[in-house]
């Protein structure tokens, strides 16, 4: 009988104990039984909590295939982790839920009430870091993270700022534009950042600065245009391009970084 309660008490331990390591693939349960499983890398001397998300159909196949896929990932916020560590950042790249694992992802779903429910309950699991909690999303990320800024402050979930990076200006059928969202409601620090040379049609510059411009609320919003990098080899919506910060990840997440600790 022992032995039992003190395996319990064990198993109690590890579920609400912070857990620092290279790394791990957690789940939670949310809408109907469906599971949200996210990848953790968390570390002792982290100065802020990241929330990322990926863009396309943001299907990383976590329970299928484990770390193996976000690893191996071209997208911008995947292939830069080790950048984002060194800026004393814990990270949590998000999944697509198990019920939209199909082969047109999230598309259709990243402006939905559900997706900010689920998006809630990884914020609130990251909170148990005792630090500000940020999310980042790069291209059709950036639909995921607007949608849960403007949905969960309404539900108590606070989140203390956002980063867009390539964001989504133009809609598509894949999805909505982040400046045709309410994001006049946004009131917490908001990053924006473009290449100047992405060719994306769905994420130009100029869209991005005019949507700087709509966050009259924000208590901090900085528009910022970078260049360089290196000769494109994918297409212009594609991650290895301008679209994706090829070449020059290191200065991208340095101004994610500085805008952060400010």
């Amino acid at each position: 009988m022992q032995c039992i309660l003190r395996f319990s008490l064990l198993l109690v331990f590890l579920n609400s104990a912070v857990v620092y390591s290279a790394g791990q693939i957690q789940s939670l349960e949310t809408r109907r039984g469906a599971q949200q499983y996210f990848y953790v890398s968390a570390s002792q001397d982290a100065v802020a909590t990241v929330i990322l998300f990926v863009g396309g159909k943001g299907k990383l196949l976590l329970r299928k295939k484990g770390s193996k896929k976000l690893f191996n990932s071209n997208n911008f916020l995947a292939r830069s982790r080790q950048l984002f560590k060194k800026q004393k950042f814990n990270l949590i790249y998000v999944d697509a839920p198990s019920d939209h694992l199909s082969p047109s992802g999230m598309f259709g779903f990243r402006a939905s009430p559900q997706h900010a429910e689920d998006i809630g309950l990884v914020v609130n699991y990251a909170r148990k870091f005792s630090l500000p909690v940020w999310l980042i999303g790069t291209s059709r990320g950036t639909e995921s993270v607007v949608n849960a800024i403007i949905r969960l402050p309404k539900k108590g979930i606070d989140i203390d700022g956002i980063v867009l990076t390539a964001s989504m200006t133009e809609k598509n059928k894949r999805g909505v534009a982040v400046s045709e969202m309410n994001v006049s409601q946004i009131t917490v620090p908001v990053l924006i950042i473009s290449h100047k040379n992405d060719a994306c049609r769905f994420t130009t510059p100029l869209g991005s600065k005019k949507l700087s411009q709509q966050l009259k609320r924000s208590v901090r919003v900085k528009f910022k245009l970078v260049s360089a990098g290196d000769k494109p080899v994918s297409r212009p919506c594609k991650a290895r391009s301008a679209h994706g910060f090829w070449g020059i990840e290191s200065e991208v997440v340095e101004l994610i970084g500085q805008f952060i600790r400010q």
